[in-house]
């Protein structure tokens, strides 16, 4: 896996630029979000939307197989 290509946004460092992307895309459909706000056991959440307490994890997944390890990671988190 490659490691992501960290990017700094209004403040905030991002591990990956996808995750800075979508930071962007949520603020343009003004829905607010806090980054990785917490750990769970090993796993942590890219974002959270806290009105709702919806959890986001962003990968560059194009099958449901591609988010498997990651799902797996979830999982185990509790």
């Amino acid at each position: 896996m490659n490691p992501g290509i960290e990017t700094k946004i209004d403040g905030i460092t991002y591990r990956s630029l996808l995750e800075a992307k979508w930071a962007v895309f949520l603020a343009a459909l003004e829905i607010p979000v806090l980054y990785e706000p917490f750990e769970l056991a090993g796993y942590i959440p890219d974002f959270i939307i806290p009105k709702s307490r919806l959890v986001i994890e962003v990968k560059p997944a194009l099958t449901v197989q591609d988010c498997t390890p990651a799902l797996a990671k979830i999982k185990a988190s509790g």
